[in-house]
């Protein structure tokens, strides 16, 4: 009986984190694309310096919303039921993970002098 009222708080509890890590992750992506797209047009005389700091300024972004989703799906291990699930869990993650890992590897293999002030 004590056992079911903490699997049902632990699962209302997780599932008001992933709407409030849903809604976080899409503001960052939100605000981070009018950003860029700001920034570019005001760059516009320097195309390649443009280019790098979309790139840039979107990668940083898309990497820090995948946080979000992924702490999530980290926190959603704790009351799988099936196997199904628990396989289902572990390839987002590592897809997230994985998608992570190339979007800092190209952060980081971007010229110096092509990185955004807010950067630096």
């Amino acid at each position: 009986m004590l056992l079911n009222k903490y699997e049902d708080f632990l699962k209302n509890s997780v599932s008001i984190l992933e709407i409030f890590s849903y809604t976080i992750s899409v503001i960052i992506i939100g605000i981070s694309t009018v950003y860029t797209v700001f920034n570019y047009v005001k760059e516009y005389n320097n195309l390649t310096k443009a280019y790098f700091d979309a790139r840039l300024i979107l990668g940083e972004s898309i990497s820090l919303a995948l946080s979000f989703l992924l702490s999530v799906e980290i926190l959603k291990l704790f009351y799988v039921k099936s196997y199904k699930q628990l396989v289902m869990i572990i390839s987002l993650v590592l897809l997230k993970l994985i998608i992570s890992y190339y979007l800092t590897s190209e952060i980081k293999s971007t010229p110096k002098k092509f990185k955004p002030s807010i950067m630096s």
